[in-house]
């Protein structure tokens, strides 16, 4: 079996933060939350999912939920 250099359940929460960061970018702000993205993704306390989500991306869920769609709308608006 191969080494990964991590335990498995760091990794089963890496796998979730990633797929949290994925949602929150694409996610429109005006109809979700960071908390019902962190629930979908298994996270059941917040604090906790924001502390361990700031150390990955060094962001807050909160600001890659507000910056997400804004930077893609801009990159969807330009020049053809």
């Amino acid at each position: 079996m191969r080494s990964y250099g991590t335990t498995p359940m760091a990794f089963v929460k890496q796998q979730r933060l990633s797929k949290a960061y994925h949602l929150l970018q694409r996610a429109d702000p005006s109809s979700t939350t960071v908390a019902t993205i962190a629930r979908r993704c298994g996270f059941a306390h917040m604090g906790q999912f924001a502390l361990d989500y700031k150390r990955s991306f060094g962001e807050s869920p909160s600001a890659t939920l507000s910056q997400g769609r804004t930077d893609a709308r801009r990159r969807n608006t330009g020049p053809h």
